[in-house]
């Protein structure tokens, strides 16, 4: 962990103790999860020689898909089978990118070294992409030093050379995707042949509002649509409290967030304020704390109290009160894994927010993109008729006419958390984005400064 994830190294007495309770009650349930499957079964087979032979005498061949993708427990459970079976594992290092979910990428580099017969057979031709998409992909992958060397090549039709867009901002980022999608369209290329990809899941509000604005359906892959998280909603719900006190759905949004709060004791909370003119000004004023969540009651109130003061003009300011007074210590208690990821997430609403001159037309502009808060769920669109969002993870082995790869800035592709040591990785991960696309690939990047959370951007990665 100290090597890998040293960010999360504050949290690490919390996941031991979260391990052991995960493993007794695993335990106590007479139960497996899959890597109890992995460990069990190699445990079977290095204990028990007779089992293993058993086994070994029933397969001549053995072959393993995706062999980048295997984590040294699997590993492990392949050598098993090497005294008697011929093994035959087909993968491409250059895709190898779930180190988050302990793939190991020493298991295809190495095996030629552990199987001195080992014939490597190169498929070197790409049938996918323009010969100038392979090239870009050549020469980002060239910068690998630990990698089974191999040089691509397309005998496809050439193309358009990839594109680079540097833009000022996010905004006009989304605004020169939009142009382009429609002169794509006007060249005879179906949305659905169209995707945007992205690092994270947390670089898309822009993206999304304008594809909403312009009636532009999509699907996304890799995570919920940005105004649908949760923590985003939360931040919403303080905002639509001062500015419309009767809204129960938010009152109880970021009443039932507090410690000690649950929906009974607001049903009992509402029940009295709901009764006043103004609910925001019966809670400011004080009614009686619930006994039980007393002190989360109390600093909900402190917290509102301030919003009201800041006024309705500042609306990144009214974001980030919320999160000083309240709702940062509620994100890092419930997210502790993700924290850093919604925080950036929100930073990105902050940003936002700046086009408003007001809260009103900041949450007027919401209410009116009812999309937004829509169902994720493609179910009755016409599919051809469906723009793709997705994460580069999630979009390995798909494939588009036209690929955009947004947000190529420091701190975003390559993310922060990424050190020299696993720059490659991060390589790999836009090899995997270029080599998506068929005929037209476009990578965009802008000149952003975040001002109060998350990660700075340090101009083009």
């Amino acid at each position: 962990m100290e090597e890998d994830y040293s960010y999360r190294l504050e949290y690490l007495e919390v996941i031991k103790q979260a391990a052991e309770i995960y493993e007794n009650r695993k335990r106590d349930s007479n139960a497996f999860d899959f890597d109890d499957l992995l460990l069990v079964w190699l445990e079977l087979f290095e204990q028990h020689p007779a089992v293993r032979e058993q086994y070994n005498s029933r397969f001549k061949h053995l072959l393993v898909d995706e062999f980048q993708d295997t984590n040294i427990i699997q590993a492990r459970i392949i050598e098993q089978f090497n005294n008697s079976a011929s093994i035959c594992v087909v993968g491409d290092d250059a895709q190898s990118i779930y180190a988050f979910r302990y793939a190991h990428i020493g298991n295809i580099l190495s095996f030629p070294e552990k199987h001195e017969q080992c014939r490597i057979v190169r498929m070197e031709q790409n049938y996918r992409s323009s010969p100038e998409i392979v090239e870009l992909a050549n020469c980002s992958i060239s910068h690998n030093r630990d990698q089974l060397q191999k040089k691509l090549f397309s005998l496809n039709e050439a193309g358009e050379k990839p594109v680079i867009a540097k833009v000022y901002d996010a905004n006009q980022e989304a605004s020169f995707i939009l142009q382009s999608i429609w002169e794509l369209q006007n060249n005879g290329i179906a949305l659905n042949q169209i995707a945007v990809l992205y690092r994270s899941s947390y670089l898309t509000p822009e993206v999304e509002f304008a594809l909403n604005r312009k009636g532009i359906n999509y699907r996304t892959y890799g995570g919920v649509k940005f105004f649908q998280k949760a923590h985003i909603k939360d931040l919403l719900a303080y905002m639509k409290v001062i500015y419309n006190p009767y809204d129960e759905n938010a009152w109880r949004r970021i009443t039932t967030l507090q410690q000690g709060l649950g929906n009974a004791t607001f049903d009992k909370l509402w029940s009295d304020l709901k009764r006043y003119d103004n609910p925001l000004q019966r809670a400011l004023a004080g009614i009686e704390s619930p006994s039980r969540g007393k002190a989360g009651w109390q600093a909900l109130t402190v917290t509102l109290e301030g919003l009201v003061k800041i006024g309705f003009e500042d609306v990144p300011r009214l974001i980030a009160s919320s999160m000083d007074a309240n709702y940062d210590y509620i994100l890092k208690q419930n997210y502790p894994d993700q924290y850093e990821e919604r925080l950036r997430g929100i930073e990105r609403l902050m940003i936002y927010s700046e086009r408003f001159n007001s809260l009103a037309t900041f949450l007027e502009s919401l209410t009116l993109e009812e999309s937004v808060f829509a169902d994720t769920s493609t179910e009755g669109y016409n599919q051809s008729e469906q723009l793709t969002l997705s994460t580069i993870h999630s979009a390995k082995g798909k494939e588009w006419d036209a690929v955009f790869v947004i947000a190529m800035n420091q701190g975003h592709f390559p993310s922060q958390h990424q050190d020299n040591r696993n720059l490659a990785e991060e390589r790999r991960l836009f090899y995997v984005a270029v080599t998506r696309a068929r005929r037209f690939l476009c990578l965009s990047t802008y000149r952003e400064n975040y001002r109060n959370y998350g990660a700075i951007s340090e101009g083009p990665s």
